[in-house]
């Protein structure tokens, strides 16, 4: 598959379950947490969660099973079991690192829009040793709203100074994806372990869908 080099100035990209393969990751930690309290887990609280921000998924939390802490103390228990992960262990999807290099090669700017926490997601691309492709990195709490809303992407494509007509969005997230595209981003959505379901959905609304990077041609 070729990439749209003509009409793309930028990229967008999500980190978790798109440039890393960390989604299993998060479902794991949330299994393991409940089961501290005796709570069984279930599928649908990594649907509900999906596109929430760590606060708001700490809330939820609190909220749903009633927990006997803080939800500052929920999410430095969280912060702390991911912390070695993202450190340590999590790669990349299959072709990030070739594929970031082509696209630096033809002058794309790229940034990254996470959900994820700003220490986390540094951790990891710096280890990985592709930090040093993106211009900056911005998180769902700089801007104050999860990616059921534009503000993330469209603070990125402010910041990076592209038309968002040329400007590429990269997520696994169909609600991400269906926001993205709504206000003019084109789409790539990649597949990941957690969200494979939807994968007629997401192709529905995808520009291109991948099932990884090395789908794309050298």
């Amino acid at each position: 598959m070729k990439f749209p080099y003509h009409k793309t100035s930028a990229c967008i990209f999500d980190l978790d379950g798109t440039l890393l393969d960390s989604m299993g990751l998060w479902q794991d930690i949330d299994k393991e947490y409940l089961a501290r309290f005796n709570i069984p887990f279930d599928d649908q609280i990594s649907e509900d969660i999906k596109s929430m921000t760590f606060n708001e998924s700490a809330d939820y939390f609190l909220e749903r099973f009633e927990l006997p802490k803080t939800k500052e103390e929920i999410m430095d228990d969280w912060n702390e079991m991911a912390e070695e992960a993202y450190r340590d262990t999590i790669p990349t999807k299959p072709g990030v690192h070739a594929f970031l290099a082509d696209l630096e090669a033809h002058n794309i700017k790229m940034c990254i829009a996470t959900s994820c926490t700003k220490e986390h997601a540094l951790l990891a691309l710096d280890r990985l040793g592709i930090l040093k492709y993106f211009d900056f990195l911005l998180t769902c709490k700089d801007v104050g709203k999860n990616k059921e809303f534009p503000d993330v992407f469209l603070a990125c494509a402010k910041k990076l100074d592209v038309p968002i007509e040329k400007t590429m969005v990269f997520e696994d997230l169909l609600v991400a994806l269906q926001v993205a595209k709504k206000e003019g981003f084109q789409t790539c959505a990649v597949e990941d372990i957690l969200t494979v379901h939807q994968n007629k959905e997401v192709k529905a609304v995808a520009d291109i869908f991948i099932r990884d990077f090395t789908e794309f041609e050298r």
